[in-house]
C-alpha cells in the first residue's frame, strides 16, 4: 500500500530494481519519504487521486518521480503524457528511467 505523501514516487514493477534504486536514496537521509507504484496505473491513479486514491485528491504531489519505461498495464510515456496533460501534476518533475 502507498503511503498518503511521499516526497520521491517510484514507479517500477520489478521488486529486485525497486529495492536496488532505493536503498541508495534512504542511506542519503533516513526522513525521506519514499513511495513505490507497481505499475502505470496505480501510479496515475495514486498521483492523480482517482480510484483507491480518491481521498489524495488535494494531497501533496511528490517532489520527484522517477519513472520506469516499460512496465504493464499502462507504460511510462503513457503516464508522462497523462501527467502533462493533468492541471494538476502538469509540473511535477519526472525522470524517466530507460532499461
Amino acid at each position: 500500500m502507498l503511503p498518503d505523501e511521499a516526497d520521491l514516487l517510484l514507479v517500477q514493477d520489478n521488486p529486485l530494481e525497486a529495492e536496488l534504486t532505493l536503498r541508495p536514496l534512504r542511506d542519503l537521509d533516513p526522513q525521506f519519504r519514499l513511495a513505490v507504484a507497481r505499475d502505470g496505473e496505480e501510479a496515475l491513479d495514486y498521483l492523480l487521486g482517482r480510484g483507491a486514491f480518491r481521498h489524495r485528491l488535494g494531497a501533496p504531489l511528490p517532489r520527484l518521480v522517477l519513472l520506469e519505461f516499460r512496465m504493464p498495464r499502462v507504460d511510462g510515456v503513457e503516464v508522462l503524457r497523462a501527467l502533462r496533460a493533468s492541471p494538476r501534476a502538469s509540473t511535477t518533475p519526472v525522470v524517466m528511467l530507460l532499461p
